[in-house]
Formats: structure tokens, sequence, C-alpha cells
């Protein structure tokens, strides 16, 4: 079984409003599938029970307490009514709209391999690749990444790839690290008076990359001159 990474829209997940009618019980389930589904084929697990789920989930049940386990066992049937995840026999779950959410805002990489991919035919045994369809395609797809675009797609949670990036720049510890790419984003999402736009939607140009790695050449100075000689970072 495949280790998986998805990905999790954070602010859609916050103001969702089925997310919303969730108890914290339900929710746990909900990240638990999501989770599985990251490991399964097309968004589908196969053979999970309501009490594996829940064990999975972190979830305390106890089917001869009644109290607990009516509070438990509707948990799937609450997901479906709200149309989150489809049902079927022998324990298979659904979950709906999967590969759709995980092809949105595909990063730079994710689209020139998806574009390679479609230009590969096989014959004899033998694959061909069209390298010049697929360098007039690389470059369409570096023109239309633009900064803003890039940002934007940082700025909603795709993230992973510019992280790696700048930690292999960086040699801070992965702590620090951590909590100074929450601090860089929250300071950029403040919003405005109005909360028409946020603060980096205001900047004439915004290369969220070059902005990150002077936060964070910084952040490592002031480590650095604050702790010698305790290995911080």
């Amino acid at each position: 079984m495949a280790n998986q990474w998805f990905k999790f829209y954070g602010g859609e997940y916050l103001s969702d409003p089925k997310i919303e009618r969730l108890t914290l019980a339900e929710r746990s389930c909900w990240v638990t599938l999501m989770c599985m589904a990251s490991m399964s084929d097309g968004g589908v697990i196969k053979h999970l029970s309501l009490e594996g789920l829940l064990k999975k989930s972190g979830v305390d049940f106890d089917p001869y307490d009644n109290t607990v386990w009516e509070n438990t066992k509707n948990v799937l049937k609450k997901l479906e009514d709200l149309q989150i995840i489809k049902v079927s026999g022998n324990a298979t779950i659904t979950l709906i709209n999967w590969e759709k959410r995980q092809e949105h805002n595909l990063t730079v990489a994710e689209r020139v391999a998806k574009s390679r991919a479609k230009k590969k035919y096989v014959t004899s045994d033998v694959t061909y690749v069209t390298s010049e369809e697929n360098r007039i395609e690389e470059n369409r797809v570096e023109r239309e990444s633009t900064p803003s675009q890039i940002a934007k797609s940082f700025f909603e949670g795709n993230i992973e790839e510019t992280y790696n990036e700048i930690k292999s720049k960086l040699s801070l510890n992965d702590d620090i690290l951590k909590v100074e790419f929450q601090k860089f984003i929250l300071y950029w999402t403040e919003p405005n008076k109005s909360g028409t736009k946020v603060r980096w939607e205001q900047q004439p140009t915004f290369e969220v990359n070059r902005r990150l790695y002077t936060w964070l050449t910084r952040i490592k100075e002031n480590y650095q001159d604050k702790n010698k000689g305790r290995g911080i970072a």
C-alpha cells in the first residue's frame, strides 16, 4: 500500500458549512477517510467497517454502551447525507469528487509530468516521447505560472514543494522552519480593512520564494546571533 501525500485545503476546511455541521468525532473520521483515500485507487476505500473507521480515527466507542454507540454509529450516514461520501455494498466507501479535488491547482511539476504522460505512446515495446511537443508544453506551463498564481497556490495550502526547496537551501531546524512558515503565512494573509484583499495581494509584485528566503535568512541570522554554540540553527 503506497504512502501518498494529498492536497488538503485548510481555508476551505475551516469555512465549509458541511464541515461545520460535523462533531469532533465526525471530523476525525473524515480526516481519516481522506488519509485512507490517498492510499487507495481513485478515492475508493474497500472493506472498511464502521468499527474499523472509528478505531483508526481514535474515537472511543462501545457497541454495548447505548449512549456512546448512538453518538457514533451514524457517522457514515451523516457524511453520506452531506454528499461528502458514498457508501455501497461490501463496506466500500467512495469520497465524492476526490480525484477532481486532487487535480485542482496542480503544481508546475505535476502539470509538466501530466503533460509528459499524455505525450507518450508505446509501439513494439518501445516508448517514444515527442520531445518538441513536450518542450512547447513545458514552456506554456512556465508562462502560465506567474508569480501571483504561484503565490495564490502557496497561500491556499500547496506549500510542500516550496518548503522542501527552502529547506534544502537553509539549514534551519525543522521546528523553527515550520513555525516561521506559519508566521510568514499569517503575516501575508492578513486582510485589509474592507476584507477584499489580503496583504500579499496588495503588493505590485510578489515572488513567494524570494520573500520566504529573505524572511528566513534574517530569522536564521537572528537565531545564530542569539544561540551561538547551542546548535539550534
